[in-house]
């Protein structure tokens, strides 16, 4: 959001400008049976991600922590398969298709434990989105588009700055949470989502692109419908 801001910013006709996000494709739809009760971080492994930070919480809630699939590769894998000696982690590189979506499928949990590295923060990470669009129920860290997505922002927002002690603490109250309070926070990350998923977002940088190029030819309706975006 920030970024967003300082970018419209720069634009000489502020009033008609406007920074749209990366989207992503939605995940096959797929027959869900039994407990989603396993975890899933997708994205690069780089410090920023905070998933050393996750490796060590998960050390903490011993038993009680999610078994956890890690999609993605980069250079701190390595590091991390080393941390994850000893805990429920499987690490499954990069995935795509059918892979990433059985993947989707079978969690219940997205965790997205990013941290600030100095001025740098996360924006809004693309995996994320994709899985809360897919059913998974979201616990972030400090990622600045992630807030629509908190049902219950003091129970799926990590504190910061990062510590295993208190957000192990704070993932118990997590999950003793009721099963309507998971399909709660469930349903609200899904709804938010779908609005940054290609065949929604597609629409509006259509017409961005249309109006950019100073092509006209929409009708005054169909433009109001773009500007207001699908849906």
């Amino acid at each position: 959001a920030r970024l967003a801001d300082a970018l419209a910013a720069l634009a000489p006709e502020r009033p008609r400008a406007e920074v749209l996000p990366m989207g992503f494709w939605p995940a096959a739809p797929r027959v869900v049976s039994g407990p989603r009760d396993e975890a899933l971080i997708m994205g690069r492994l780089v410090p920023i991600k905070g998933v050393d930070v996750w490796l060590e919480t998960m050390r903490r809630l011993g038993d009680d922590a999610p078994a956890l699939h890690i999609a993605g590769d980069g250079p701190e894998r390595a590091r991390l398969e080393r941390m994850a000696r000893g805990l429920p982690v499987t690490f499954h590189g990069v995935v795509t298709g059918p892979a990433r979506d059985a993947l989707l499928a079978r969690c219940g949990w997205v965790i997205a434990p990013s941290r600030r590295l100095g001025v740098r923060g996360e924006g809004a990470p693309t995996g994320l989105f994709t899985a809360c669009h897919a059913g998974l129920i979201p616990l972030v860290g400090d990622i600045d588009d992630a807030e629509a997505l908190l049902h219950t922002p003091s129970l799926q927002r990590l504190p910061q700055p990062p510590d295993p002690d208190a957000w192990a603490l704070q993932t118990r109250a997590l999950l003793k949470t009721s099963p309507p309070h998971h399909e709660a926070m469930r349903a609200h990350a899904a709804q938010i989502a779908a609005a940054r998923a290609w065949p929604v977002l597609g629409a509006r940088w259509a017409y961005n692109l249309r109006r950019a190029s100073g092509d006209g030819a929409c009708s005054g309706g169909e433009r109001g419908r773009e500007q207001r975006g699908p849906g």
